[in-house]
């Protein structure tokens, strides 16, 4: 470690004091990291197995968190036969579908269902979604980025075609920021065909109604966050989220959230308002009027909610926070029985765009994407109930996954979740949920890093984003 310092600051000039403090605090960070490899080699040594090591001391009562039935042969035995009659009676359905439902649970990758199942049911729980017959895999990117965003897979899944990261609704051609490459690129979406068929349309989402995801419904945009004129530095020859939407009034259902991108627009229009005013829409901004709307609701009339001036809230402080925002499963309750008034059938987008979001913020059970996944999976389950699965597909999946991923060696039975009362309970627990946005707080630290030796300041949004990477982590889980 010595030896990197002195060849550290060699090659430094002599007056460059704050490059100096850098090697420092590389030697420190350094420290610290060799500290945490140290521990675990020597933790490791202590049960003989340096690759497979046990959270529990040699010679430790063990807790019985698990079924004690779980212990006995038969149970798995019949658990098998149980399982293998149910994938027997599988058939499949050759009629086709009047109607189709597409969950998606943005950002949801496979860990994010894996460490939902476990929080709401425990490791042998079945999920709603796991629930369905049949299960595959879907392989995202964009055409541009192998990383994807939400707004380039949006296009890919509603339109069938594959666009570039951070556009929505246009083609490859387009490109990213540039109002002119999206003209004649436009590409129809699932959901304008199915209205075009006679059918009922709408989608329901957490986020804003005009974000990346439920934008891929309606939208056609070289830039996923033009949400409102205000964005667009007077760009003419494109329209902003809220417009186009609010301009595609044959959609039957819009719930979620994002009133300010309506209002207090450069073109001085009150869309929220024009909405209140039109006699073919139905406007509700809470609960209690959208339980109210469910009771009278026609086929002739759109359904229109609008929850939050941005985002909704996360589940996990929703009803301390928000109690009069509805919940994810009772805006799609509202949306199939609005849209189910079609004889001719419907088709409807859900999206738990919280999960996501939180996973950004690292923050996978406080305030997390864990308990919004849970919500979802509950709100999938109420609608699978509500359809008849002989006349309508349901397909539940994730735009993209995140960095979010489980590892170690940990107790079975939601101890990822349950309380504690010292620091080493804690890492001992905790060790095995972890939180991998290492890219981020890298970005963040080269950022910083470029400025010292640069002699600059650090900005206010740097500084932020390397506070979120260190101590988000932290509020997840303690």
């Amino acid at each position: 470690m010595a030896a990197i310092r002195r060849i550290g600051v060699k090659l430094l000039p002599k007056n460059d004091c704050s490059e100096i403090r850098f090697v420092r605090d590389k030697k420190e960070r350094q420290m610290k990291v060799s500290s945490l490899i140290f521990g675990l080699y020597f933790f490791a040594e202590a049960h003989d197995d340096e690759y497979h090591p046990s959270i529990r001391k040699k010679g430790e009562k063990i807790d019985v968190t698990w079924p004690l039935e779980e212990e006995k042969e038969d149970f798995w035995r019949t658990h098998g036969k149980d399982r293998l009659k149910k994938m027997q009676q599988k058939r499949e359905i050759k009629t086709k579908a009047k109607n189709a439902i597409l969950f998606i649970g943005d950002g949801m990758g496979i860990p994010s269902i894996t460490a939902g199942r476990i929080l709401a049911g425990g490791e042998n729980h079945v999920s709603s979604m796991e629930s369905l017959d049949f299960t595959g895999l879907v392989k995202t990117y964009n055409v541009d980025y192998q990383t994807p965003d939400s707004a380039g897979t949006a296009t890919a899944y509603l339109t069938g075609i594959k666009g570039n990261y951070g556009t929505v609704g246009i083609t490859a051609a387009g490109r990213r920021g540039d109002c002119s490459s999206q003209l004649g690129n436009e590409v129809q979406s699932v959901l304008e065909k199915a209205k075009a068929a006679g059918k009922s349309v709408g989608f329901v989402t957490t986020t804003y109604v005009n974000h990346a995801s439920p934008s891929g419904v309606f939208g056609k945009s070289a830039e996923r966050t033009w949400y409102s004129d205000k964005r667009m530095a007077n760009l003419k020859n494109c329209k902003d989220l809220a417009l186009q939407l609010f301009e595609h009034d044959d959609i039957d259902v819009i719930m979620g959230g994002g009133k300010e991108w309506f209002v207090d627009r450069l073109d001085q229009r009150d869309l929220i308002q024009d909405w209140k005013n039109e006699a073919n829409v139905t406007f509700v901004e809470n609960e209690s009027q959208l339980k109210a709307a469910m009771e009278d609701l026609t086929l002739e009339k759109r359904l229109i909610g609008i929850f939050a001036n941005r985002h909704m809230e996360y589940e996990y402080v929703r009803e301390q926070d928000a109690p009069e925002e509805p919940q994810l499963r009772l805006m799609a309750e509202a949306a199939i029985k609005k849209l189910s008034l079609n004889p001719n059938g419907f088709y409807l987008f859900v999206e738990g765009g919280k999960i996501d979001l939180a996973h950004h913020d690292t923050m996978p059970v406080k305030n997390g994407s864990l308990y919004d996944w849970k919500e979802f999976d509950t709100m999938v389950g109420n609608s699978i109930q509500m359809v008849d699965l002989n006349e309508t597909i349901v397909m539940v999946s994730a735009d993209h996954s995140h960095t979010f991923s489980i590892g170690a060696y940990g107790c079975s039975w939601r101890k990822y979740f349950r309380s504690w009362n010292s620091t080493r309970t804690r890492w001992r627990e905790y060790y095995d949920l972890r939180i991998r946005e290492w890219t981020r707080i890298q970005h963040s630290r080269e950022r910083k890093q470029s400025d010292r030796r640069n002699k600059l300041q650090p900005t206010n949004a740097k500084r932020v984003q390397t506070r979120v990477g260190y101590l988000r982590w932290k509020e997840a889980f303690f």
